[in-house]
């Protein structure tokens, strides 16, 4: 049978049309991918490209053989005008595990090119009946340090990771201290299957790159401060600001801080959410901040996160209790019990008046703050927090992977030692 020169023409035209797609190393990101954004029905995904391009994700339930694609789109077209990429994978279903791979469609091309492979995620699930998160701050730039802490806390059996702060000592250059500084050796060791919770520290608030921070990490609607729901417990993520005010003589880089418009939008949405059934209905509610309420030392920092969210947190009814606030900060190992005059943890955390802050006497909820390094004793810590139905479990070990501190958190909110740990008074 022949075809007419316009029938050819035509076929070729219509073939001409669909953009083609190959399998091809193409689509591997320059750096990435990381999850962000957790949720039982959604995620986002996030990874750079070498050069400005269309981005997507293909993605499917493990074991279907249903595809889906989800691409970075504005207008009703995909942009293909950036290197760094977001997409929000939406439609997934509580607990199940997805399959993904990263898809690339090149501007001056037909071509869409995707993954020669696909990796794992699995989606929230607040029916979950146990779960394992974990926990470190105040790394200050040190990837091979998150590495062995991350190790040492058993990443690989972690349903999330969360950085409480101090990530970076400075955001000079974004891409920089954020992929040389940490990210690039998360994502070495998770291959994009781990959701990353980042708190923003008081370092993430300087350098001349520091508002591009939100370009890598932003919760929802463009925020720093986010609240989850994950098996038993409702993490509660709170940005608290810099360590000095606005404008300080002190510190020069506090001159372009305008935080008391931003800490009171944080108090008014924090005031909805513990009105919300999300909040009242979890049987954990744990706070995630990068400068603690009390504990350690007392200044302008502990005083903002009283001042704003004090009163909101501080409750001692049933639906309203905080559990745990878990923070960084001080680079000194500490817990304070609820409603306890005691400190427990490193004895040079109390070295000197000015170090001196609040004790737990008149506060409802534990309080634990991370190791960090130059101040004695260990020099890192990492935690593992573990939820059931019954209790929270807390184990935190140093950066050679040493024990430091075990205990758990009941329901209405009772704290009991599983090992012994020095405790001190001021």
């Amino acid at each position: 049978m022949k075809l007419s020169g316009l029938l050819i023409l035509t076929l070729l035209a219509a073939i001409l049309a669909v953009p083609l797609r190959s399998e091809t190393a193409a689509a591997e990101p320059l750096h990435g991918p990381w999850l962000i954004n957790p949720a039982p029905d959604r995620i986002t995904v996030c990874w750079e490209t070498a050069e400005p391009s269309g981005a997507g994700v293909e993605f499917r339930e493990a074991g279907r053989k249903t595809r889906h694609e989800a691409w970075e789109t504005v207008g009703g077209q995909i942009r293909a005008d950036r290197r760094l990429h977001r997409v929000e994978l939406t439609g997934l279903k509580a607990g199940a595990v997805y399959e993904y791979r990263l898809l690339t469609a090149m501007p001056d091309s037909l071509d869409v090119a995707w993954e020669p492979t696909f990796r794992k995620l699995t989606a929230f699930d607040p029916e979950k009946i146990k779960t394992a998160a974990l926990l470190t701050s105040d790394i200050h730039g040190q990837p091979k340090v998150l590495a062995a802490l991350l190790r040492h806390g058993g990443v690989e059996t972690a349903d999330f990771v969360a950085l409480l702060g101090d990530s970076s000592s400075a955001l000079e250059s974004a891409p920089r201290d954020i992929y040389g500084g940490y990210l690039d050796e998360y994502v070495r060791l998770t291959n994009g299957a781990k959701p990353l919770i980042m708190v923003r520290g008081n370092h993430e608030w300087r350098g001349r790159d520091a508002v591009r921070w939100f370009d890598f990490f932003a919760a929802p609607d463009g925020l720093a401060f986010q609240a989850f729901r994950h098996g038993p417990v409702l993490y509660v993520v709170l940005d608290s600001g810099e360590d000095k005010p606005d404008g300080s003589p002190r510190a020069a880089y506090t001159y372009l801080n305008r935080s008391p418009e931003w800490m009171a939008r944080q108090r008014r949405w924090l005031q909805q959410l513990t009105q919300s059934p999300e909040f009242r209905d979890a049987t954990f509610r744990v706070v995630l901040t990068h400068i603690p309420t009390h504990g350690q030392a007392e200044g302008h920092g502990p005083q903002t996160m009283r001042r704003y969210f004090g009163d909101l947190l501080n409750s001692d009814a049933p639906d309203q209790r905080i559990h745990l606030m878990i923070a960084g900060h001080e680079h000194r190992y500490m817990r304070v019990d609820a409603g306890s005059e005691e400190f427990k943890g490193n004895p040079l955390n109390l070295d000197g008046q000015k170090r001196r802050g609040l004790t737990g006497k008149n506060f409802h909820y534990t309080l634990i703050s991370n190791d960090g390094p130059g101040f004695g004793g260990s020099e890192y810590s990492v935690i593992r927090l573990s939820a059931s139905a019954e209790r929270l479990f807390v184990s935190v070990m140093d950066e050679q992977g040493k024990c430091l501190d075990a205990f758990s958190i009941t329901p209405n909110g009772r704290v009991r030692d599983d090992i012994k740990v020095a405790a001190f008074r001021h």
